[in-house]
């Protein structure tokens, strides 16, 4: 009934009043005295509602199925079993995780019992299920072990190119990039992609996806002529199949931007720039988070281009929205203050970085700390030569050198940021023994300067 529908393009809050309502109606009326059918019918469309996004829609789809499978059929039934474990699963995709996790489990003992511990697909989708779960909630170790025994299992019982074997190596490729293991997950995402290609084809919405998460880890990893052309590819499917006018459709455009200027193409990157701002504020507003982030993009590829005024109004107006949208506190609040005080400075305007980061940093202490200190180091670092340039050298030193002892603590003495800040101390001392010859400010310049390599 549903086969030639092409959702995409229609507002989910239309499909979801106008077809999906009545159709569960038709479903219970015309099944009425049918629950197995019923059940069977009313889990296909909690099953599309939950792949469109719409997770609070399907959960009372699929506790009537849960309801009526369990009346009919028993909790041992391996189609009442599954369809606890997609209750419990949606459960959890709205926050209702002390619902969802124990039906997850639940649903796996009953399963392995059933089966005998023998390799099913029943087992193997839900601990793929159950390892999500628990990733989510930052258990990484539990969900290591739930998506290895998926892929384990998935090995000996199911095709190379099937859905849930490429599901469980997917999870794996997630899980390695949360811990760090970034080419690990690369090598992972690239087997997903191939089989979704075979599977599915290359213009496959899950082809897609498994391609975008690829570019990311690609451009991650810094190996940005692969990530381009996969963005690309993102960029040309999402057209076809979204529109320009859909929210994925400018995420895209702002992706494949950000790669081009960090390739230093920046004739190129200023295309899209423009046009991913353009397409978030037109279908997202203009203080939706994407449409900030692409305004911010567009800031830093007329500052690489020395287009300074445009910058400024760029970066000025993503945080004055960022301030409406998230508040003061919020990291890309903060992280967007840099970004303006710095090309203020680049401007002559010290006084107006600092007061920008001034209080900025008195937040950034609260919020950075531990292993993202080097992140609030640097706005220190800004700050202090900020402070520089309005001749507060005594508040610019103690502020630099704070700095660098985190960044050198964090990174290393000879990471980039960390030698940039050495510098920045070395011209503070020449400026203040400009300022003030004779008083032996100078003494420690050369020494930072050695420092700043």
């Amino acid at each position: 009934m549903l086969a030639g529908a092409n959702f995409t393009t229609i507002a989910l809050d239309t499909l979801e009043e106008h077809l999906f309502k009545r159709t569960e109606r038709a479903i219970s009326e015309r099944f009425a005295d049918q629950p197995v059918v019923r059940a069977q019918l009313l889990g296909t469309q909690a099953k599309t509602l939950a792949s469109l996004g719409l997770p609070a829609e399907a959960i009372g789809l699929q506790e009537e199925v849960v309801r009526l499978r369990r009346a009919e059929l028993g909790d041992r039934d391996p189609d009442t079993i599954r369809a606890m474990a997609m209750l419990g699963a949606l459960y959890c995709d709205l926050g209702r995780v002390g619902e969802g996790e124990p039906l997850v489990r639940e649903s796996l003992a009953l399963n392995r019992r059933l089966r005998g511990g023998e390799d099913d697909r029943g087992t193997i989708e839900m601990l793929n299920t159950l390892g999500g779960v628990l990733l989510d909630r930052g258990d990484v170790d539990g969900a290591a072990a739930c998506f290895s025994e998926a892929v384990e299992r998935s090995g000996r019982v199911l095709p190379a190119d099937d859905a849930e074997t490429l599901r469980g190596l997917n999870n794996m490729s997630m899980l390695r990039r949360q811990e760090g293991r970034l080419e690990d997950a690369v090598a992972l995402q690239e087997r997903v992609v191939a089989g979704t290609v075979r599977s599915l084809g290359a213009d496959d919405w899950g082809t897609m996806v498994a391609e975008n998460n690829l570019a990311s880890l690609l451009f991650q990893v810094g190996r940005l002529e692969q990530a381009e052309p996969r963005f690309r590819e993102v960029l040309r499917v999402r057209r076809r199949m979204l529109g320009d006018d859909h929210p994925d459709t400018p995420l895209s455009i702002n992706n494949l931007g950000v790669v081009l200027e960090r390739m230093g193409r920046l004739e190129e990157s200023a295309g899209p720039a423009p046009e991913s701002f353009e397409g978030g504020a037109a279908g997202l507003g203009a203080d939706h988070a994407l449409t900030l982030s692409s305004l911010n993009n567009l800031g830093s590829v007329y500052r690489k281009r020395g287009m300074l005024p445009e910058a400024e109004e760029c970066y000025r107006g993503a945080l004055e929205g960022l301030r409406r949208a998230l508040g003061d506190e919020h990291p890309y609040t903060l992280m967007a203050t840099g970004n303006l005080a710095g090309v203020m400075m680049m401007r002559g305007d010290s006084a107006g970085a600092v007061g920008l980061l001034e209080s900025a940093a008195v937040i950034a202490s609260g919020v950075w700390t531990g292993e993202n200190a080097p992140v609030y180091a640097t706005m220190l670092s800004d700050l202090g030569a900020a402070q520089r340039g309005v001749g507060a050298f005594g508040e610019g030193e103690k502020n630099l050198l704070l700095a660098y002892a985190l960044l050198a603590e964090g990174y290393g003495p000879d990471h980039p940021t960390t030698r940039s800040c050495a510098g920045k101390l070395a011209a503070l001392y020449e400026a203040w023994e400009a300022a003030e010859p004779g008083a032996g400010h100078g003494a420690a310049g050369p020494a930072w300067r050695e420092k700043a390599g």
